[in-house]
């Protein structure tokens, strides 16, 4: 067992957060933007005071700005110098346009960091899972095994369990002894994985021990499927991901489980049946 991805998933409690700093980040910058695209410029730029007859010409034009001159009588539409066909902004008009625009910078944002998290770690992006890999051939009868949880851990359960909020299903519970492939896929939003342990004719799943790390013991483990998108032991089996083990089985009963830190507790276990 491997538990070097646990908890390596993204729920949506995460993705919320993250969409609630990114419109905060994002609106600040939109708002600096406005202000200093509406913030009034004086002089040719470099900061030095205009000379007297360029004074004198800034005057006369913000008075034709404003409507003309008292005196002559001359009038000009209001935004002086303004170029034809074109029509300023009100500040409602301002405001709508810098909202718009902080969300569109969330939304391709948030796109992005799915995408590149997609790219450099396959998933863990918090994206609705899907099957990103694709198993061999399997030898023997294959047994398909669900790994899910509800999105986060549940306090309160059992020797610092999750109360419930994972399940391991297969989709076979009885099967021919010899050789049998388990293939394990992640439709959760955590690593998982899948350890073969044999169950005696007395015990009942779910009952075994638990030790103070939230695991159980597994030296007598048949074999585990944890590496993500490949056969056997790895650093656990990523969401939206599958992994696979071949083992041979004699008759008896045996005990699926994962074997990361509470996940046991959590209610990550169930038996098959070898005849």
């Amino acid at each position: 067992m491997m538990d070097g991805w646990y908890g390596s998933g993204w729920g949506i409690g995460a993705w919320v957060a993250m969409a609630a700093l990114m419109l905060i980040f994002w609106g600040g910058v939109v708002t600096v933007v406005v202000l200093l695209v509406r913030r009034p410029h004086g002089g040719d730029g470099a900061g030095a005071p205009l000379p007297p007859h360029h004074n004198a010409e800034r005057i006369l034009h913000e008075r034709f700005a404003r409507g003309g001159n008292r005196r002559t009588g001359v009038h000009c539409p209001a935004g002086g110098a303004q170029a034809p066909g074109m029509k300023a902004i009100s500040r409602r008009g301002q405001l709508f346009l810098g909202i718009a625009a902080t969300i569109l910078l969330t939304a391709l944002s948030l796109v992005a960091v799915g995408l590149f998290g997609g790219l450099v770690n396959p998933g863990v992006t918090g994206f609705p899972a899907r099957n990103r890999c694709v198993a061999p051939d399997l030898p023997g009868p294959v047994i398909s095994v669900s790994l899910t949880n509800m999105g986060g851990p549940m306090m309160g359960a059992r020797n610092g369990g999750m109360g419930g909020a994972m399940r391991m299903t297969a989709d076979r519970s009885t099967l021919a002894h010899g050789a049998v492939s388990f293939l394990a896929a992640n439709a959760g939003t955590l690593s998982h994985e899948l350890v073969i342990l044999p169950l005696a004719a007395d015990q009942i799943p779910g009952t075994r021990p638990i030790g103070a790390d939230g695991q159980i013991d597994e030296a007598d483990s048949l074999g585990e499927a944890s590496n993500t998108c490949a056969e056997g032991t790895g650093q656990g089996i990523l969401p939206g991901t599958t992994g696979w083990v071949t083992v041979t089985l004699p008759p008896g009963r045996y005990e699926l489980v994962c074997n990361l830190p509470g996940h046991y507790a959590a209610g990550m276990y169930t038996q098959i049946t070898v005849n």
